[in-house]
């Protein structure tokens, strides 16, 4: 039996955990023709935070017909909405038949409860964070359709930025309670986009977030992490806001985000909240601001072939998750693990298989018949131990920068992962600047990796000027010799 022909449209929504519409606003998606309706416009809509009575608590995804001049007047059809998982398959859809449309009208929604999507089987809907839906429509009673498939993407655009700082006390705060503020020492990118205040309320400490543009910033999400003098991490707190919406007036009309922070395990709060004067933040923020790109691709079908034996109907197949995709996942999958590594205030699921076959000091901490589930790994930042994880499961590197490539050379020799210290080593070679010239030279010079200390030497030899006093160099005098033997190069070359 011939196969009925349809029309498919798959939609694929990036970050979709920073969607801003507001209840009464719809986020706009592909819009398309189907030349076997008479040329007749489409366009896919999805609503994330839907209004309707029957429909509150949901994301509800919609398409509507427009009323073309030169468009039909009316056409019949049935049609399914379906929300995808990872492997192309429908997780949730629905189905109807025998619909007849006329311009600017809609279709029967797919509703999605969002405790499901966000919460409940966030694994499943929201796959690195996407939302993908598919539209597919027939005609009754019609030959004329071609069977079409069409792809589209839109990708919310997100900021970063990581934020260092001390907390500061507020004397002359007014009102009730205990007021700070939080000075920055340092901000990845040029300016802060948000300002940070800390009040106590009746023993328990709550952060402000104001952002820097109040039309700018739509949805934000922030980690904060306090930590004393000793390094400790002692009050932590994270949350999620969408500006303009849950909006708390606060001091005139200035919209501001609260939240209260918590206490870690590792400080006895039993008598009283720890003061939070002095304390040093660490805030990580990733926000969207309003921007939306958007990709649209036809996937083109051929005449019915076989190759060794599967008939192919698509010149193009559909993507399927690759080794570094399912590696990956089963990074992210913690209920597989069997064993975790610490830092100083975070703890890391880990597969002990993985790690052994990966790094040489893993392979003997663990073939010394070691019984405890946990390895403390606490010379390694959070950041690094990810990003060390991510290359043992995937073979890649995230987001290599100067400053983090020097931490993970550093934790590759310390580890046993040539292959990682290799790949390190390469972007060097390549990026050493002043900023890291110093540290490249006596983690090069440590571990005898002659290539990357030449490269080192040479760079601060023709920067002398800025490099030679500066704070990292410094730093670099406490290794006598090598601070001697940059200065003996320098005089031999002058």
């Amino acid at each position: 039996m011939a196969e009925r022909k349809s029309f498919t449209i798959t939609w694929r929504i990036k970050n979709f955990s920073f969607c801003w519409q507001r209840k009464v606003e719809e986020l706009s998606g592909p819009t398309f023709f189907i030349e076997g309706m008479e040329g007749s416009k489409w366009t896919l809509i999805l609503f994330p935070q839907a209004t309707r009575s029957k429909e509150r608590g949901t994301i509800a995804c919609y398409f509507y017909l427009e009323n073309e001049e030169n468009g039909p007047h009316e056409v019949e059809i049935d049609y399914e909405l379906s929300a995808l998982g990872c492997d192309g398959l429908p997780l949730a859809t629905a189905s109807f038949t025998k619909s007849t449309m006329q311009g600017n009208e809609w279709s029967s929604p797919l509703l999605l409860q969002k405790n499901t999507v966000f919460l409940e089987k966030r694994d499943e809907f929201l796959p690195k964070d996407s939302l993908t839906v598919r539209c597919r429509i027939w005609q009754i009673n019609q030959e004329n359709i071609n069977s079409e498939r069409y792809f589209a993407t839109t990708r919310i655009e997100l900021e970063k930025a990581s934020l260092f700082g001390v907390v500061k006390k507020n004397d002359d705060w007014p009102f009730h309670g205990q007021r700070y503020h939080v000075q920055f020492i340092s901000v990845s990118t040029e300016t802060s986009p948000i300002f940070i205040n800390v009040r106590v309320i009746e023993g328990t400490p709550y952060a402000e977030i104001h952002p820097a543009n109040y039309e700018l910033m739509k949805f934000c999400k922030c980690e904060l992490y306090f930590t004393d003098d000793t390094g400790k991490e002692i009050v932590y707190g994270q949350d999620e806001f969408l500006f303009n919406f849950d909006t708390i007036q606060l001091e005139g009309n200035t919209q501001v985000w609260n939240f209260p922070l918590k206490a870690t395990s590792e400080y006895d709060y039993s008598q009283q909240y720890p003061v939070m004067g002095n304390l040093t933040l660490r805030c990580e923020v990733t926000y969207s601001i309003g921007i939306m790109s958007a990709e649209f691709e036809k996937v083109d079908y051929s005449i019915s072939t076989f190759q060794n034996g599967c008939r192919l109907k698509e010149k193009r197949q559909k993507h399927l998750p690759s080794l570094k995709d399912n590696m990956f996942s089963l990074m992210t999958n913690a209920d597989s693990c069997d064993i975790q590594l610490r830092t100083e205030n975070k703890t890391f699921p880990a597969h002990s298989i993985i790690l052994s076959a990966r790094s040489f000091f893993f392979r003997n901490k663990l073939d010394q018949k070691n019984k405890e589930k946990t390895i403390d790994v606490a010379d390694l930042d959070n950041e690094t131990l990810y990003q060390m994880l991510v290359f043992l499961y995937t073979d890649t590197i995230e987001n290599l920068e100067s400053k983090n490539a020097v931490d993970l050379y550093i934790a590759s020799e310390r580890y046993g992962i040539p292959s990682l210290k290799h790949r390190c080593s390469c972007f060097l070679l390549d990026n050493i600047d002043a900023s890291i010239c110093c540290d490249v030279l006596q983690a090069a010079d440590q571990y005898q990796d002659s290539d990357l200390k030449k490269a080192a030497l040479n760079y601060i030899l023709e920067h002398a000027d800025e490099v030679i006093g500066s704070d990292k160099w410094q730093d670099l005098e406490r290794f006598t010799e090598l601070t001697e033997e940059v200065l003996f190069l320098k005089r031999m070359n002058s």
